[in-house]
């Protein structure tokens, strides 16, 4: 096993179906397609390079499939990429200059 990949799994902190559906998400043939199309590996433990996560992750966040599911697969990905950057953030939303609506109250 990688040690990112023990690493990752022993951070993890929630429920233990919470921590299955993340190992579910991470290890199914969608995501592993997605890797294999944009970076070469379908391992996502593979990879540490955050900018080139962060486009897997921009691409898999807005796809069809990950929003009719939830975004099940977006979440996953997102918490790995938050691992690899010491729990902060990473990355802007594809909306973050244009202006925010106003809600009304």
């Amino acid at each position: 096993m990688n040690a990112n990949q023990d690493l990752f799994y022993s951070s993890l902190i929630g429920s233990e179906r919470t921590v299955l559906n993340y190992r579910n998400a991470i290890n199914s043939s969608y995501v592993r397609r997605v890797l294999t199309e944009f970076c070469g590996t379908s391992n996502l433990f593979d990879l540490s390079d955050l900018e080139q996560l962060w486009k897997v992750y921009s691409f898999v966040n807005l796809d069809e499939t990950n929003i009719r599911n939830h975004r099940f697969y977006s979440a996953a990905l997102m918490k790995y990429i938050r691992f690899l950057n010491n729990g902060e953030k990473y990355g802007q939303r594809i909306d973050h200059k244009k202006p925010q609506k106003k809600r009304s109250s």
